[in-house]
This record gives C-alpha cells, sequence and structure tokens, in this order.
C-alpha cells in the first residue's frame, strides 16, 4: 500500500497565533493517524484532508476533515498529546466508518466486483435504484461488468430491472451487448422480455450478433433458448445471422445457422 506523505507545509492567517496546516492523502487510516501524530508540532493542530481509495480501505469514500485539536504546551500535556490524539482520530474514524456514504461504498464495490461490499452498501442504506456514471443503476452497472452473483442478489431485494441508462438501453440489451449469457435467464425469470425493442430498431440478441468474442456466441444461444427467434430482425429488415456475419463471430452464424436449420428458415 502506497505510503501517506506531506505535501508542502503552509502557514494561514494568524488566529491567535500561527496554525500550522498539514494535507496528507488518505492511503489507509493506520498511516494518516501515524502522519500526523509523529508530524504535528506540539502547541499547534494539524489538518488532514483524506479520502479512501477504495471498498477495502473501511468502506469510506467521501472528503472528510480529521482536526486534532491543540492541547496547551504543558509538560503534561506534551506526554498525553500523542495518546489523546490518537483516541480522538480513531473515534471520529469509527463514526465515519458507521455513517459513511453508503452509495459511494455501492460504487466502489460494483467497481471491484466485492458481493459482501454490495450487501454491507446495502446494509447501510444504499438506494439499490440511484444512478452512477452514465445513469447505470447498480443493477446495470453488475451486468456490464459481468458480476453475476451481484445481479442475483440485486434482483433478490428488488431492484427495479426496467430502468435504463442515459441512452436508454435496460438490463436486458446490456446483457446483450456485453455478452452476459448467464445472466439473460436471471433477467428473464424477473419479468424482463428478451425481445424487448429499444428505440434504435434493435433487440438484445442483435447487440449480442455484434460481438465478436465466444461470449457473444453464447450469449446468442441463450437469447435463442429464451425463446428469442433466431430471424427477429431489427427494425431495417437485418436479421440475426445479418448481423453476425457483418461482425464476422464465426461462433455465433454457426449457432444461428444451427437454429434456422431447426426451424427451416437458413
Amino acid at each position: 500500500m502506497p505510503q501517506a506523505h506531506l505535501t508542502k507545509s503552509r502557514r494561514v492567517p494568524r488566529i491567535r497565533r500561527p496554525v500550522l496546516f498539514r494535507e496528507v492523502p488518505l492511503q489507509g487510516h493506520g498511516q494518516v493517524l501515524q502522519s500526523l501524530i509523529n508530524d504535528s508540532p506540539r502547541g499547534q493542530r494539524s489538518s488532514i484532508d483524506c479520502c479512501a481509495g477504495s471498498s477495502t480501505t473501511w468502506g469510506l469514500g467521501q472528503p472528510m476533515r480529521l482536526i486534532a485539536v491543540s492541547l496547551p504546551s504543558s509538560a503534561r500535556a506534551q506526554r498525553v498529546y500523542p495518546f489523546v490524539l490518537k483516541v480522538g482520530l480513531v473515534c471520529m474514524l469509527l463514526v465515519t466508518m458507521a455513517f459513511g456514504n453508503a452509495n459511494i461504498e455501492m460504487g466502489y464495490s460494483l467497481q471491484s466486483g466485492s458481493l459482501e461490499g454490495v450487501k454491507k452498501a446495502l446494509e447501510l442504506g444504499a438506494d439499490i435504484n440511484k444512478k452512477g456514471s452514465g445513469q447505470q443503476t447498480p443493477l446495470m452497472a453488475a451486468i456490464l461488468g459481468g458480476h453475476t452473483e451481484i445481479v442475483k442478489l440485486l434482483l433478490s431485494k428488488n431492484a427495479d430491472a426496467t430502468l435504463g441508462e442515459q441512452q436508454g438501453y435496460t438490463p436486458m440489451h446490456g446483457a446483450g451487448f456485453q455478452g452476459r449469457a448467464d445472466i439473460v435467464p436471471l433477467l428473464q425469470k424477473y419479468g424482463l422480455d428478451p425481445s424487448e425493442r429499444h428505440e434504435d430498431g434493435h433487440t438484445p440478441i442483435h447487440r449480442a450478433c455484434w460481438g465478436d468474442e465466444p461470449r457473444h456466441a453464447a450469449t446468442v444461444t441463450a437469447f435463442l433458448e429464451a425463446g428469442v427467434s433466431p430471424n427477429l430482425p431489427s427494425s431495417d429488415g437485418t436479421t440475426p445471422l445479418q448481423h453476425a456475419t457483418k461482425t464476422g463471430n464465426k461462433d455465433t452464424i454457426r449457432v444461428l445457422r444451427a437454429a434456422l436449420a431447426e426451424k427451416d428458415e437458413v
């Protein structure tokens, strides 16, 4: 874990006496505490602006300011100063951990694919449908990231699977585009239409046909198993096989040809 470091000290306008401020980027709370305790001049106070870098650093994610209030510069105060400072900061950290921003915790956990982190965020009161980057809900972000267990959890907690992102693409379209074969039946189980048509004229199977990896071919299979016709056209009349042929995914072409042969539609 990177070591915390001190920036160049600077003085601020006098308030009774000079107050020296130091900024320590948070790279773990242990380093923050130790840096402050080791570096703080006696008889002054120091300020730390800190922000956690991931869900594994105590679940924070919200900038906060920790202030170590100065003690009188008596001999007794100088002896107890480090202890009092440390206890005070630890207490503040514990309070922040307990009441931190649950939605930020959710965001970090989705980025890292942490199922336990998502569980913790929900326990802390995170909004299960709160949109983040690209206006994606946690469910959509988990689908795009391929985090199947998180998808199962969010669906079991009644996440709204009908909410689209900034361009209106809903979770089923996200599963098709990213080639998430194991997520397609989960979404269908919770009532999503695998043949849902977006305003651009395409359905999820068409998006799967645009992909050039084996997982996209597997997702096409998943849509076929969900009841989607292998000859379902886009609004412009382009069939899945035509989309796949243009992409050049041989696995997808093979899957579609086999499905069409069964229906005598080749």
